[in-house]
C-alpha cells in the first residue's frame, strides 16, 4: 500500500494536525481530505485541540492501540474509527507497523446520514467484514489523481459508499463470536496436533493480529493461552482417569516433548503430572 494524500484545501494558519479541517454546510457532505499511510516506527499522535470536520480512519494491516475519555482499545485491520469534530484524539503505534486509510469530511447533512447509519455516540470503533471499503478508498486516490469534472461531487459520493459499506458490514457481538467458530473447532479436535496463530487465523481468513486481537476481546485471553488451557484440561482428565503413561498422555495433549509437558503442567497446576496422578487418581 502506497501512502497518499489529497487536500481539498490548506488552512495554513492552523497547526500540523489541522491543516485542512474545516467544518460548512456548501454542499451535504464535502471530503477535507483523505490519503492512506503507512508507518513501522513507534509514534503517538495526539491532537490536543480537535478537528474542525470528522475523522474516519480504516485499518488495512497491523494495529494501533487508540485512547478514548475512558478507555483504551486495540483496534486492527478490518477495524474503522469515527472521530467527531472537536474531539481530542490519540493513538499510538508501540510495536510492529500500521497501514490504514484515512478521510476527513464536513457537510450540511453528515450528522443526521452517521446518525441513520447507525454512528452515534461517537467517538468509536468498530469491527467489521467482508467490506469493499478498500475498493471505495481506490476510488476515492483514482479521483484525487486525474482531472474529473466537479470531482467534488464524485468525492462526497464514494465517501458515502464507503460509509453506507461499513455500516452494512460491522459484526454484531453474536457475529464477531461466529467469527471464531471454524478456528475453535480445530482446536478442539487437534489438542494432540500442532498448532499456531498464523494457522487458526488462516482458517478464519484473518492475520494474525487481528485474529489475536478479536479472540482476545471475545475470549478474554490470547489463542495460545486458550489451547494451553484446552491442553492442560485435558491432562488433567486422562491423569486421573487412565492409566496411560505420562508420555503417551504428553503426546495426546499436543507435547512432543515430556519434560516440556512436565514443566508446562507444573507451572500451570502447582505439581507435577506424576504428582496430580497420585493425589486424584
Amino acid at each position: 500500500m502506497k501512502d497518499f494524500a489529497y487536500y481539498s484545501f490548506r488552512d495554513e494558519e492552523s497547526d500540523g494536525l489541522n491543516l485542512n479541517s474545516r467544518e460548512s454546510e456548501e454542499r451535504p457532505i464535502i471530503l477535507n481530505c483523505a490519503g492512506s499511510i503507512n508507518l513501522s516506527n513507534p509514534f503517538t499522535t495526539h491532537n490536543r485541540k480537535g478537528r474542525a470536520d470528522y475523522y474516519l480512519m480504516y485499518i488495512v494491516e497491523g494495529k494501533l492501540r487508540v485512547y478514548f475519555e475512558d478507555r483504551s482499545v486495540t483496534v486492527c485491520s478490518g477495524d474503522f474509527l469515527l472521530f467527531p469534530p472537536e474531539y481530542k484524539y490519540k493513538y499510538s503505534l508501540t510495536s510492529g507497523s500500521v497501514a490504514y486509510y484515512y478521510a476527513h469530511f464536513t457537510g450540511s447533512y453528515v450528522e443526521s446520514f452517521l446518525g441513520r447509519l447507525g454512528f452515534v455516540n461517537l467517538p468509536a470503533a468498530f469491527s467489521a467484514e467482508s467490506s469493499s471499503a478498500l475498493s471505495g478508498f481506490s476510488e476515492i486516490f483514482d479521483i484525487c489523481s486525474g482531472a474529473v469534472p466537479k470531482a467534488e461531487l464524485y468525492l462526497g459520493a464514494a465517501l458515502e459508499k464507503i460509509l453506507i459499506d461499513l455500516s452494512c458490514n460491522i459484526l454484531s457481538e453474536e457475529g464477531r463470536r461466529c467469527r471464531l467458530n471454524k478456528s475453535l473447532t480445530y482446536i478442539n479436535s487437534s489438542l494432540s496436533e500442532s498448532i499456531s496463530v498464523s494457522d487458526l487465523a488462516a482458517i478464519e481468513g484473518l492475520s494474525p493480529s487481528r485474529y489475536t486481537a478479536l479472540f482476545r476481546e471475545l475470549m478474554g485471553q490470547a489463542p495460545m493461552q486458550y489451547v494451553l488451557s484446552l491442553r492442560i484440561n485435558q491432562a488433567k482428565s486422562l491423569l486421573s482417569l487412565t492409566d496411560l503413561p505420562v508420555k503417551k498422555i504428553a503426546e495426546l495433549c499436543g507435547y512432543r516433548d515430556n519434560h516440556f509437558f512436565s514443566k508446562a503442567f507444573s507451572c500451570a497446576v502447582g505439581v507435577s503430572p506424576i504428582q496430580y496422578r497420585r493425589e486424584y487418581r
